[in-house]
Parts: C-alpha cells; sequence; structure tokens
C-alpha cells in the first residue's frame, strides 16, 4: 500500500471500515498532529494559513517575510494537509484515543465546535442512531484553548424506556445530579468548565474508567 498498490489501497480501506483497523504509522501521525496543535496553536494556525491559495503561484510572487514558510509548505504538503484535518475536534479526538486506548474509534463522534464520546462498553446500548449516555466536551470560549465536560443521558436513544432507567439508575451511582428531575428524559450534566486540555483527557480517562467500572458490577 505505501509504494502505490491501487488494489492493496481498495483491501486496506474495505479491512478498516470493517475491523476499526488502523495502520500504526497513521496512529503515530495523528498523535503527532494533535501534540502540535495542543503544544502550539497559534505556530500551526499561522502555518495552515500560508497553505490557502496555490503555495506555487505564491513561492513565485511573494514578498521574502515570509518565504521560509511558504518553502515548509511546498516541501511537507503532506504534514500540512494533516495539520488542517486534525484542527479544532478532530485533534481532541486523536488526544482522546491515544489517552484511552481501549476506546473503539466508532465511539467518537464530533463537529468543529463539539464532540462526543461513548464510554467504553456503553456503545452496546445504542438504539436509535446515537448512544443513550456519551460526554459532550464543547469550547468555553471564543479562544479555543479552555474546554467544557458534559456528561448526558437521553432515553430517546435507548433500545427500551426500561433500559434506559437502567442506564440512568447506573449514571446516579457516578453522578448523584441523574437523580434529580425524574419526569425529564434528558439530562445534561456540567461536570467541569473552563479546563485546560490536559485537565479535560485526564477527567474524560477517569470519568471511562468510572463508567466501565458500574458496568462490571
Amino acid at each position: 500500500m505505501q509504494r502505490g498498490n491501487t488494489a492493496a489501497k481498495l483491501v486496506v480501506s474495505y479491512c478498516n471500515r470493517q475491523t476499526d483497523w488502523e495502520s500504526p504509522t497513521n496512529d503515530i501521525c495523528l498523535q503527532l498532529a494533535a501534540d502540535l496543535h495542543q503544544s502550539y496553536p497559534d505556530a500551526v494556525r499561522h502555518l495552515i494559513s500560508f497553505s490557502r491559495g496555490r503555495a506555487e503561484r505564491d513561492w513565485l510572487t511573494n514578498k521574502k517575510a515570509t518565504d521560509s514558510y511558504l518553502l515548509f509548505l511546498l516541501q511537507n504538503k503532506g504534514a500540512v494537509a494533516l495539520l488542517k484535518e486534525t484542527q479544532g475536534m478532530a485533534s481532541i479526538k486523536a488526544a482522546v484515543l491515544a489517552k484511552i486506548p481501549s476506546l473503539p474509534r466508532g465511539n467518537i463522534e464530533h463537529m468543529r465546535t463539539w464532540l462526543d464520546m461513548c464510554p467504553t462498553g456503553w456503545e452496546q446500548f445504542e438504539g436509535d442512531e446515537w448512544w443513550p449516555v456519551f460526554m459532550n466536551v464543547r469550547y468555553s470560549d471564543s479562544s479555543q484553548a479552555k474546554y467544557t465536560l458534559n456528561l448526558c443521558w437521553n432515553a430517546k436513544k435507548a433500545r427500551t424506556s426500561e433500559e434506559a432507567e437502567v442506564l440512568r439508575h447506573y449514571l446516579v451511582s457516578v453522578e448523584p445530579k441523574f437523580g434529580t428531575h425524574s419526569d425529564s428524559l434528558r439530562r445534561r450534566v456540567v461536570l467541569e468548565t473552563a479546563v485546560t486540555l490536559p485537565v479535560l483527557l485526564q477527567r474524560m480517562t477517569e470519568l471511562n474508567a468510572r463508567l466501565v467500572k458500574v458496568l462490571a458490577t
């Protein structure tokens, strides 16, 4: 596949979809990209800003001040493309998967400004095209440097109303606030507000472990 064999690429792509497998090399690249986003956010944004338009044309017409950026861009198009793909919540996804290796990749969904993660093992309760229990991550401010973590329960996404109540009972042992508003079909409990990425990842890891333990008891 790395030598450019088209047939091999098709087979590997099919296997990826069926088994949730990812190449170790790809995992390393994603983690490096996530680390760069987290450690040097301003520098990465600045570099990516030069990738708009045609770099070759800009190289011929640019001012001297931007020569080094454009040269790096032209020589490392694949790396810069990966940095673009892993902006925002995509970098959080890579960081979470690295922090919780046991988490299936399909247990995380995200868009530009939010990320939902189903705890390990809880995906078995998925009903109406989503998980009845999941963690939700959003930006706390416009700087996109701080995060809010919520734990959510949605009875309408469970397979049955009885199972939804069982899941809610599990959650009460983890977070007592789920025991209030018993007539509600949806609950979102704020666990952390305006925390840094390292704190967010640690909190998600701890919460995932607690939720896994609840299912085992």
